[in-house]
């Protein structure tokens, strides 16, 4: 792929300025998911937060990944965009797929049941999301 970012080796200055200038490598139905090269997306906004990125990461641990494929995280930084306002950046694997259709979502739910039975498997004494702390979003 052309002009790949590393996102090992880049600032977060650089990091910022590649996916603000990259619209056209933006994945399909998602304007802030940025491919940064065949094997890395970068997921930004105001709404990436750093728990995310723990929870992604111990979704990959934890969970089979014969029954559910979860993107590994390679790297989360943050940038101040104003002084109270910070975007996310999560950097994570990129596994090639579809989104489903809508018209698609009812046959999801044979797919969907061997998935929630693996979270199902993860115990803790503390209700919390899976990376500990508060649970953000609809899961």
């Amino acid at each position: 792929m052309e002009c790949d970012l590393d996102y090992n080796t880049a600032s977060i200055k650089e990091l910022v300025d590649f996916c603000k200038a990259s619209a056209h490598r933006a994945l399909p139905g998602s304007p802030h998911v940025i491919r940064l090269s065949q094997t890395t997306v970068a997921k930004f906004g105001t709404g990436v937060r750093q728990a995310e990125a723990d929870n992604q990461s111990n979704a990959f641990r934890l969970l089979n990944p014969h029954v559910v494929r979860i993107p590994q995280v390679f790297r989360f930084l943050k940038h101040q965009i104003g002084p109270d306002t910070e975007e996310g950046y999560l950097i994570i694997e990129y596994i090639d797929g579809q989104a489903p259709k809508p018209d698609s979502y009812i046959d999801l739910t044979t797919i969907l049941l061997p998935i929630l039975k693996q979270f199902r498997t993860i115990q803790s004494d503390i209700p919390s999301a899976l990376g500990g702390g508060p649970a953000y979003g609809i899961f």
